[in-house]
């Protein structure tokens, strides 16, 4: 896995983090399902606590809002790419695995600030929601940051971080991916303010 995710290719990094990402996800969302008890994790994410428990009176102001802590969030991971790599995996690659895993459990248990009617067994009706889109932003984010690291730390437990000597410039790819990560979270942003509208109005 690791000849894709740190491929020289961008899409080819792209595809294997998010296939990765995929499946760690269908794994959490089944447990989160069948063994968790509903809204067991409500609350506990940096995100929910970010966004707050109150939607946003209009459309625009919530889409404001969601919009900026996905950027925040984004920005997060790529701190992390820039900072270190270990064994050539960027650490801001370690991010959006992890947001994977918990929104799986969180879907799978219904543990959303505003819950939905039901839990969501896995299914395709997932791909109606906006959190697969915001994930893809993320990685996209991770896999366009992958040569910027400035330490490394070439064996992980057997040596220490040293100046990254591989480090190499953006190129306009990487800004083409950019601008496509912010398309993206925009237009999940937008899809999440209306959901969040339609159920708060009911």
């Amino acid at each position: 896995m690791r000849k894709f995710i740190c491929h020289e290719n961008l899409l080819v990094r792209f595809a294997g983090l998010y296939l990765l990402g995929l499946l760690l996800f269908l794994l959490a969302w089944n447990l989160g399902y069948f063994l968790l008890p509903e809204a067991a994790l409500r609350g506990s994410s940096v995100a929910a606590k970010a966004a707050g428990e109150q939607v946003s009176g209009s459309l625009y102001g919530e889409l404001s809002r969601i919009f900026l802590v996905n950027l925040i969030l984004g920005s997060i991971i790529i701190g992390f790419n820039f900072a270190i790599r270990i064994n050539r995996v960027p650490l801001g690659y370690m991010i959006p695995l992890v947001w994977f895993i918990l929104y799986g459990l969180t879907l799978g248990s219904n543990s959303f600030t505003i819950a939905m009617d039901q839990r969501m067994a896995p299914s395709l009706e997932v791909i109606g929601r906006s959190g697969l889109y915001e994930m893809a932003a993320y990685t996209l984010l991770a896999a366009a940051t992958f040569s910027i690291s400035r330490f490394e730390i070439k064996q992980i437990f057997r040596s220490n971080p040293e100046k990254n000597t591989d480090k190499k410039a953006l190129n306009y790819r990487n800004y083409l991916a950019f601008a496509l990560a912010l398309i993206i979270l925009l237009l999940a942003a937008l899809r999440e303010s209306m959901m969040l509208q339609n159920l708060t109005s009911r």
